[in-house]
């Protein structure tokens, strides 16, 4: 299982605390890419991080919004991999990256991506002076 963390920054107008992006850490050829999707459940166990927080270089992928569903019965969401797998081999032609797709270790996704894909405020993120 991935370690998870949810960055958090200050609000521009009231100044607290949001999550704005999770990172799913899953470590150099870990991430199994023949699979079809990995799933995470709503309520996730995590590290919280700001900008005072020392973040580890590591080859990371943003996720998109298309790129995530949320599970049809379970209270999960899921990241399907095929457009990632797509647009990281496009990008490598495009480009002439030198990175093999083993070396992708960590998946970046918006909060507000995950929100809108499951319908839902992930409220285990947020304080609750924030409801």
């Amino acid at each position: 299982m991935a370690k998870i963390s949810v960055y958090y920054e200050e609000h521009e107008i009231n100044g607290m605390l949001r999550p704005t992006r999770v990172n799913l850490y899953f470590g150099r050829g870990v991430i199994d890419w023949k699979r079809q999707s990995v799933y995470l459940p709503f309520d996730f166990k995590f590290k919280k991080m700001t900008a005072d927080d020392v973040f580890p270089e590591v080859t990371s992928v943003m996720i998109m919004a298309g790129d995530l569903f949320r599970h049809p019965i379970e209270r999960k969401f899921g990241i399907y991999l095929p457009p990632i797998l797509d647009r990281l081999t496009e990008d490598k032609k495009r480009t002439g990256a030198k990175y093999e797709i083993e070396d992708i270790e960590q998946f970046i996704i918006m909060v507000h991506d995950i929100e809108a894909a499951i319908q839902t405020a992930l409220i285990s993120l947020y304080d609750k002076e924030d409801f």
